[in-house]
């Protein structure tokens, strides 16, 4: 079953004028926890924690998803070093407008498109306001 059971496969999201209710929130639940885990990797580096893995927030848009990803540090840099990467638990991406770019042992790496991507940047430039 999707994570994401309010979403119509084959529906694209639009440009932000016309992302829906449901859409503009699944974008603000990725961009909380894209955040979580830009904090999580700066407070990491802080503190030299160089294990060889180490835990990450899946950054899908359902609010309710608690789970963890472990990645190298390398492994999240690489991810990162693409503003339009997500990285997700394997099934959490929403084929409607999210392409896969990437699978690996426990975690898929997805690209948003543009305008959904937009959403996503205004929402974490008042995060990281915060």
């Amino acid at each position: 079953m999707s994570p994401f059971p309010h979403v119509s496969a084959g529906r694209s999201f639009g440009n932000r004028s016309n992302i829906g209710l449901s859409e503009h929130r699944i974008a603000e639940n990725e961009a909380v926890f894209r955040d979580s885990n830009r904090r999580l990797d700066e407070r990491y580096q802080e503190l030299g924690i160089v294990a060889e893995r180490i835990p990450f927030l899946c950054e899908c848009g359902n609010e309710r998803c608690t789970q963890v990803i472990t990645l190298t540090p390398a492994e999240y840099a690489q991810i990162r070093a693409h503003p339009s990467y997500f990285l997700l638990v394997p099934g959490h991406q929403i084929l409607a407008s999210e392409t896969v770019v990437a699978e690996h042992d426990g975690y898929t790496v997805v690209e948003k498109g543009t305008s959904v991507l937009r959403t996503v940047e205004e929402i974490e430039e008042s995060l990281f306001r915060q």
